[in-house]
């Protein structure tokens, strides 16, 4: 039998415009519809009834590989100042091109420490608790039609694979010299705005410089984002390491 379930690999977490960092898990959200008792000691055939209640909100559990990002710690800051944000929840399009988001109301309910793993990986978990329906979204945005990269000059660095519009995610790698990439997206999708590493970006426009790490070898990811209303953004990313050459 043909599996067409939906690869979980490029799923993504959102919240407004912001990506938080890379999703190592991230659990369902399950509401509960609870049940009100209307039994009577007269209920025909002693069958206890009911009928709905309130729906019980849910709760998405969240692991994020830590890297000390200023948009990780604002999740700290967010959490203490109760913040009621929109949520989403964004699966990668599939080969078949089925693209789907669950998007909700929601604030952080809990959040820990970093988490430092013997074999050295560094994740953050939080908790957000939903506060309203959940919404199901399957249009999808045009999104960016052309991704280019260059180092803090002009200098034109090499996607890998090559663009294609059903990619998630492309490697590319700098000189040893360079300190920075910048990012020019194509798109033209009405209504539609992108973001790279969390910043606007006008179409066709070179991004500001974003700092390499500045050991030979060392990797940064950046993540793109195409939005637009009540449609499932299309997330892409660029994983860029600091060469050695």
């Amino acid at each position: 039998m043909t599996n067409r379930v939906i690869s979980g690999l490029g799923v993504n977490i959102i919240s407004g415009t912001t990506i938080y960092g890379e999703v190592q898990n991230a659990s369902d959200v399950v509401e509960t519809l609870n049940t009100v008792d209307t039994t009577t000691h007269n209920n025909v055939s002693a069958v206890k009834t009911f009928r709905p209640g309130f729906i019980d909100t849910g709760e998405l559990t969240i692991d994020l590989g830590y890297f000390g990002g200023t948009e990780q710690d604002a999740l700290r800051t967010m959490f203490y100042a109760k913040t009621v944000s929109t949520w989403m929840v964004v699966a990668p399009t599939s080969a078949d091109g089925v693209s789907r988001a669950w998007s909700f109301l929601g604030f952080i309910s809990s959040i820990g420490t970093p988490k430092f793993d013997m074999n050295g990986s560094a994740t953050i978990s939080f908790k957000i608790k939903q506060t309203g329906a959940i919404t199901p979204l399957s249009t999808a945005v045009t999104g960016v039609i052309d991704i280019d990269i260059t180092d803090e000059g002009t200098t034109a660095l090499t996607l890998s694979p090559t663009f294609a519009a059903t990619t998630y995610g492309y490697q590319i790698v700098t000189d040893l010299a360079d300190t920075g990439v910048k990012v020019t997206l194509t798109y033209a999708g009405s209504g539609e705005s992108a973001y790279c590493n969390n910043a606007s970006l006008a179409t066709a426009t070179p991004s500001s410089a974003i700092t390499l790490g500045t050991s030979a070898g060392s990797v940064i990811m950046i993540p793109v984002v195409v939005f637009k209303t009540a449609c499932v953004p299309k997330v892409t990313w660029l994983e860029v390491t600091h060469g050695y050459v």
